[in-house]
């Protein structure tokens, strides 16, 4: 009896099954602002395509204050402002309401506010002094840092102005380093200035503005002035990769990076603003984030490219940078020239082009709430029901 229990076939427990019988759908629950963003890319990808080209070329760039009807030519994409342009709240509301009427699409206003010796405010009642990012860093408690961005953000919203080309996200602890000595990094330490980043980062941000955070991947202790001579990060690289690191932990909450104009030997031949390698990394977190040159007419750019400003213009577009800076507003020209001729002999980079105005449009959304809508009414929907 006994043996013949044992002889008994026994079969295992089902664990798996090998095909269901009926498919397996997955359903993902997005959350209605993931939804809304997609409708808006979706939209705004519809608008790039009925665009004309020298639209989509003059949003691309970002001039120092040019004259009005230079805008309604060349419908550039922003306006860089310094403390020159910012005397008062009323004639600063005026001038860039001034702007907007020659724009088919509304314009960026930036400044790179970061306080101390960079204060594009200091015209303005309450920001004649203003503390400069390493007070802030070491002086500021977390609370102090939200709210102090916070006001800066609503008193540059208030004028218009809609872009703070800050924090400095530089790592600079050396009393010999560019930043160290003008007082524009939080610290050397990356957790430390994470934290204190991010604060400022959250208080601008919900003053109303964007936030372009710079240099990236990161000045670190470079000793000399990357725009007016030839700069190279001559440090362990390690150190650009803790600068760079920085950055990606803050890539979600930014809305765009300056890059930084200097040589990482380590990592690539060219200054930082012609690597595609380096821009295409700070996308990997953030694919929406709007990366920007320094100015292209700066003196170290056009002593690597023999003062060919259409050269340096292509090396800044064909590695994927989505706004070219030019502080000098004749220029503009040369630069929507240089694009067209690269376009020519590469017309794959159409698409590039077309991504970029997408990065830009969905940016302008957060600043001017329905604006993709409207442009979508405009220049699709209308033409869809003309035909």
């Amino acid at each position: 009896m006994l043996s013949g229990c044992l002889q008994k076939e026994v079969k295992p427990p089902v664990t798996y099954i090998e095909e269901p019988i009926e498919p397996l759908i997955i359903k993902i629950i997005k959350t209605e602002d993931e939804e809304t963003k997609e409708k808006l890319r979706q939209m705004a990808s519809e608008i790039v395509e009925k665009l004309p080209l020298s639209i989509r070329l003059g949003q691309m760039i970002m001039s120092y204050p040019p004259k009005y009807d230079s805008v309604k030519k060349y419908q550039i994409g922003g306006v860089v402002l310094n403390q020159n342009f910012i005397k008062d709240n009323a004639s600063t509301i005026k001038m860039i309401e001034e702007y907007n009427k020659q724009a088919l699409i509304p314009l960026f206003f930036a400044i790179d506010q970061e306080g101390g010796l960079v204060n594009r405010l200091k015209h303005i009642e309450g920001y004649e002094k203003t503390p400069s990012p390493m007070e802030l860093g070491n002086s500021f408690k977390e609370k102090e840092l939200l709210e102090y961005a916070y006001k800066t953000g609503v008193t540059m919203r208030k004028m218009g102005v809609n872009i703070n080309f800050a924090p400095s996200l530089d790592l600079s602890g050396s009393e010999k380093a560019l930043m160290y000595l003008q007082k524009r990094s939080l610290g050397s330490d990356p957790a430390s200035v994470k934290r204190k980043a991010e604060k400022l980062i959250d208080g601008y941000r919900a003053g109303g503005i964007l936030v372009f955070a710079k240099h990236y991947p990161g000045y670190g202790d470079v000793g000399i002035n990357s725009d007016v001579s030839v700069a190279y990060f001559d440090f362990a690289a390690i150190k650009m990769v803790e600068n760079f690191n920085l950055f990606v932990a803050l890539a979600h909450k930014i809305d765009g990076v300056m890059m930084s104009s200097v040589i990482y030997s380590d990592f690539d031949s060219v200054p930082a603003l012609y690597s595609k390698e380096i821009i295409n990394l700070i996308r990997i977190p953030n694919p929406d984030i709007l990366v920007i040159t320094d100015d292209l007419y700066a003196p170290a750019l056009r002593i690597l490219d023999k003062e060919n400003l259409s050269m340096i213009t292509t090396r800044a577009f064909t590695a994927g940078n989505d706004l070219l800076l030019v502080m000098w507003d004749a220029k503009v020209p040369i630069l929507m020239e240089a694009i067209k001729e690269t376009l020519n002999t590469q017309p794959k980079l159409e698409t590039q082009i077309n991504k970029s105005v997408v990065r830009i449009l969905l940016a302008k959304e957060r600043v001017y709430p329905g604006l993709i809508e409207k442009l979508f009414n405009k220049w699709v929907k209308k033409e869809t029901e003309e035909e």
